[in-house]
């Protein structure tokens, strides 16, 4: 085990994540499974014709289209967008996939968060459901992968069939994973083999087929290849110990085994394995690693052409089932023993979990059944190999013919008996979840989550040095389960190092590997920006734009100068402190931004990507600086009643409490801290109560403009008066329509505020 005496320090992002730490956003309205939308096109006919016409099957350019999204009997209209072929093979097949950019006309245009759709027609696939299995599937063990769904698909009114709508992988899909799309996203396709080609970045810029081989899809105007280029170079040229320690300071390696052994159970030869084709890199800036994205999952479960039985190929020497090959990132992987420990657990436990009949009979009886009113009907699926209902009924349990030897089913059955034979499981190492480090004003938390496979939780040793100061250690015992935490405190300025130590029945781990993680402890903390209201079960108090009733947060701006959301972080989770991240806007002196926490950000910028447990949990904003997460405010809110408010009393400042009544983007004073302003007396309302005329008298000062609120902090009126004067004269019963409380806020002509309380009688 390598640990070095030289100790190489790096920036880490505060907190720094490791393993499955990766957002998976809900399907959402878009890709949502019950039930199948129906998707229609509408293009002229001549732009049609030249799309489908033989010769231009190679063509990209994007024909403007209209869009139209049917769910439950609801339309959705987009005008004015891309419609082109995309795909490989299945632009010269007689049904066809199709690309579809929402934003191909008009920059920055989304439906629902997303700028492209792709319409797969799955014409190698009888089931039409071999794909969407493997997203499923994928997602299930933690892979970032699209998601995915069914859909009938109408061009021109007419009926193109049974389609699966992929997810198309750019930076809004990375943002939602990573919750940053600032890195650089590498599509690779063949012949993607990632074996080194010299330190110059135009070798890795060839094209193949019109198109570069490692196609960068973000920063295009930079086109710098240097990341991808000192990864691959690690990946042929480092060997052993600082092989191991080196990868994985620029690799998520645990989330490319996981995929490893889902390739090898599916027999995804398409991929960059077998056929070095079909897979993204995204270089997350977070981190400063690659991550592994799949890609293209039609060629699976025992589809195949040639002779290779797929059911029966060799775990361990899967690159070479075409002969033997040069596949650097999975033979490589492989030779370190460890990493060959946890391939054969993955695998051993995907076979025993759900990689089996058992278990995915109910799933695949559903879709079957879900899916054979829009199969009937679909023509386009018989025209390229003849397969009609028959063929797609049959193909869930056994062969079609052609290239389709196998059902799902019997190729399940044949590839697990295929595996366990071939299985060698030794108890691997720990794994880590992730492990991060929380900056406060003068002390860091450390939380480290570690799965024991096969054995009980054991203590973990934090290794530190402050400073200069001699190396110390400390003992962490389980919290809960899996997780650890301590702190250190009393932590001013200057750095730390520290890595973790875990001792088990298969050795000794280090996180990092080989290495030790530095933070820098001078960073100015700024508490400027505050959580000042949240409300966790928001039943019947306020809808959204859409008209749902959803959790909000209200964040405050305490100081006298305007404030960019946009280095701000916001989170339900500690140990992933970047989980989203506020819109770029400006937030004004004294002025409230609110955030509806509802798991759909499809819905705006101020809709974020998780939601508020009314039980109470965790949500903590961040401050992100010198490439550290540095924590604002951090607090764990009890169980919540129905349409109540927790918020900070006095506004802005005060203690955090269950508030009187919610003040939606509003000063949280309740009508008895406003009844107990001294300015409230200089100011004189009648009648009260009124139903018509309310006079507003202040006998020292000029009234410059009045505001009015409900006692939800709903503001019902604004007005600022050009000429000021010590009486106002307000026309109620042209305000108001609802009897109720109501609460008047008048600004003076010496920039002071009076208070005051009056009932609307309608």
């Amino acid at each position: 085990m390598l640990r070095s005496l030289t100790w190489f320090f790096f920036f880490i992002i505060f907190s720094f994540n490791l393993g499955a730490q990766y957002n998976f956003p809900e399907p959402g309205y878009v890709f949502d499974d019950e039930s199948v939308p129906r998707i229609d096109v509408i293009i002229p006919q001549d732009s049609l014709e030249y799309i489908l016409a033989l010769e231009n099957s190679d063509s990209e350019h994007e024909f403007k289209s209209n869009f139209f999204f049917t769910r439950n009997n609801i339309t959705d209209t987009i005008e004015n967008v891309g419609f082109r072929l995309r795909g490989n093979t299945s632009r010269t097949s007689k049904k066809k996939s199709f690309k579809i950019s929402i934003n191909a006309f008009e920059s920055g245009k989304k439906y629902h968060g997303l700028e492209k759709l792709n319409l797969n027609g799955e014409h190698n696939d009888p089931s039409i459901l071999r794909s969407k299995m493997c997203w499923d599937l994928y997602r299930r063990v933690g892979i970032p992968s699209s998601r995915a769904n069914h859909v009938e698909l109408y061009i021109n009114n007419q009926y193109y069939g049974l389609y699966i709508n992929v997810e198309h992988i750019d930076e809004e899909f990375v943002q939602k994973r990573f919750s940053n799309k600032s890195g650089n996203l590498f599509k690779c396709l063949w012949p993607a083999d990632l074996v080194y080609k010299g330190s110059n970045q135009s070798n890795y810029k060839d094209e193949s087929n019109g198109r570069r081989t490692y196609d960068l899809k973000t920063n295009n105007e930079s086109d710098d290849y240097s990341q991808l280029v000192q990864f691959i170079d690690i990946l042929n040229n480092t060997t052993g110990d600082q092989f191991q320690c080196e990868l994985e300071e620029i690799f998520d390696v645990d989330n490319y085994i996981k995929a490893i052994a889902m390739d090898i159970l599916v027999s995804n030869w398409d991929g960059p394995i077998v056929n070095k084709n079909n897979f993204y890199l995204y270089h997350n800036p977070s981190t400063g690693k690659f991550t592994y994205i799949p890609f293209d999952l039609d060629n699976t479960f025992g589809i195949g052409w040639g002779s290779t039985d797929w059911t029966e190929t060799d775990i361990c020497e899967w690159s070479d089932t075409w002969g033997n090959v040069d596949r650097p990132l999975y033979e490589n992987i492989l030779k370190i023993k460890e990493y060959k420990d946890k391939l054969s657990y993955y695998l051993y436990e995907y076979l025993l979990e759900f990689f089996n009949n058992v278990y995915l009979d109910s799933y695949l009886e559903g879709f079957k059944t879900k899916l054979t009113p829009f199969r009937i009907n679909d023509l386009f699926a018989q025209m390229d190999y003849g397969w009609d209902i028959n063929h797609f009924n049959k193909s869930f349990d056994e062969g079609v013919g052609s290239h389709v030897r196998y059902g799902i089913r019997s190729y399940i059955e044949a590839r697990g008996a295929s595996i366990w034979p071939q299985l060698i499981v030794n108890t691997p190492m720990p794994m880590l979840n992730f492990y991060n480090a929380e900056l406060k004003t003068d002390s860091i938390i450390f939380n480290i989550n570690l799965f024991f496979p096969w054995e009980a939780a054991r203590d973990v040793t934090l290794n530190y040095q402050y400073n200069d100061d001699p190396w110390k250690e400390k003992i962490i015992s389980p919290k809960e389960e899996s997780t650890y935490q301590t702190s250190l405190e009393n932590i001013h300025s200057g750095f730390l190092n520290y890595y973790f130590e875990v001792s088990s029945i298969a050795g000794k781990r280090y996180w990092p590997f080989c290495n030790a993680n530095q933070i820098i402890l001078d960073v100015a903390i700024s508490s400027d920006i505050v959580i000042n209201e949240l409300m966790a079960s928001n039943s019947t108090f306020k809808t959204d734009e859409t008209g749902a009733f959803e959790d909000w947060i209200e964040l405050f701006n305490t100081s006298d100068t305007n404030i960019n959301l946009g280095a701000y972080y916001i989170t339900d989770d500690e140990s992933n402190p970047g989980k989203w991240q506020l819109p770029e806007i400006q937030l004004g002196p004294e002025e409230y931004y609110t955030i509806w926490a509802d798991n759909d950000e499809s819905q705006g910028i101020n809709h974020a990507n998780f939601k508020l447990s009314k039980n109470g949990e965790f949500i903590g904003l961040y401050f992100k600086e010198n490439n550290q997460f540095v924590q604002i405010n951090g607090f764990t809110f009890p169980e919540q009643n129905d349409n109540k408010t927790y918020g900070r009393l006095p506004n802005g400042t005060g203690d955090l409490q269950v508030l009187p009544y919610p003040t939606f983007g509003y000063n949280n004073e309740s009508p008895s801290s406003i009844e107990e302003n001294n300015n409230s007396l200089m100011l004189s309302i009648f009648p009260n109560p009124s139903s018509e005329i309310l006079n507003i008298e202040n006998r020292e000062l000029n009234i410059s403009s009045i505001a009015i609120f409900d006692l939800y902090g709903n503001k019902v009126f604004d007005h600022s008066f050009s000429e000021h004067s010590q009486q106002i004269i307000l026309k109620l019963n042209e305000i108001h329509g609802v009897t109720g409380q109501y609460i008047l806020k008048a600004r003076m002509s010496d920039n002071t505020y009076c208070f005051a309380k009056y009932i609307f009688q309608y």
